[in-house]
């Protein structure tokens, strides 16, 4: 051990000098000190361990993007699919007075999908812009009631073919806040989109939006849905996580990945707390 307390590795090598008749009569050693040879071999064991760990993390990551190529792929056939569906029954009966009906809901089956389809493409690009640095913020006065009412508008044939009850608590009207609207409007279209998808039929979703001091908002997603278990709380705002799995629903979990990014990059929070006795609240301060 050296004066400073660190251990000092010795290597020993030695031989006996016998005489005619076997007796040892002399032994000649010499000590190496190895200490640097031994610090080298640690240094490369950690290194090959490091380089073992990233070739885990690589094949994991090949694994994530291919599944998750196979689950965008999915999401994003489904609505296509139908848009494509209607408009050939549109094409085939569309000289046919008696089938108006039809053809007007067929094209409003396109107009949902294709706002589905631009809604997935449009959070694909945001993520991607957010996760470099490269979104520019445009603030402006916004009216947070106009803002909720045109959401709750567009969300409200969802929510009735759903058989949910959507509702709002907006603030007065004529007042605004600085604030970039268009991510604000996909921040909270996400909330909501999120809440409708994962509620069952005969419950109810509510949009709470209200003004706070300084140029500050609250606003308020509340469900009642399954609910998010504690040990998910965090894990749901990650890329590609969704908090349950449910047929006919969107499985890319893009939507709370996107929402706590642009709020957090706004210098704002995005936290989940358990609505009691079922479901979620999420809140949004910025």
């Amino acid at each position: 051990m050296r004066p400073n307390g660190s251990i000092r590795f010795i290597k020993a090598y030695g031989i006996v000098i016998r005489d005619e008749q076997g007796n040892p009569t002399t032994i000649i050693g010499i000590h190496l000190d190895i200490s640097d040879r031994k610090q080298a071999e640690a240094q490369l064991r950690q290194k090959n361990l490091e380089l073992e760990e990233l070739v885990k993390l690589r094949e994991e990551a090949l694994t994530l993007r291919e599944d998750m190529s196979n689950m965008i792929i999915h999401d994003l056939r489904n609505p296509l699919l139908a848009m494509l569906l209607s408009a050939e029954i549109i094409k085939k009966y569309s000289d046919r007075p008696s089938t108006k009906a039809i053809l007007i809901k067929k094209a409003e089956q396109i107009l949902t999908s294709g706002k589905r389809l631009q809604n997935m493409i449009d959070s694909l690009l945001l993520m991607a812009k957010l996760e470099s640095g490269k979104i520019l913020f445009n603030p402006v006065p916004t009216d947070l009631y106009e803002l909720g009412t045109a959401i709750l508008n567009d969300f409200e044939l969802f929510a009735n073919t759903q058989k949910i009850e959507l509702t709002g608590d907006l603030p007065n009207p004529k007042s605004s806040i600085v604030i970039d609207e268009i991510i604000l409007h996909r921040v909270i279209e996400n909330l909501l989109s999120n809440a409708l998808k994962f509620s069952p039929s005969n419950s109810q979703v509510r949009l709470r939006i209200e003004y706070l001091p300084e140029n500050h908002l609250r606003i308020q997603v509340i469900d009642q849905g399954p609910g998010v278990s504690p040990e998910r709380t965090q894990d749901i705002f990650k890329k590609f996580e969704i908090g349950t799995v449910k047929a006919n629903v969107s499985q890319i979990g893009l939507g709370l990945a996107f929402c706590k990014m642009a709020v957090e990059a706004q210098g704002g929070t995005l936290a989940i707390a358990p609505n009691q006795p079922q479901g979620s609240i999420f809140t949004v301060e910025i």
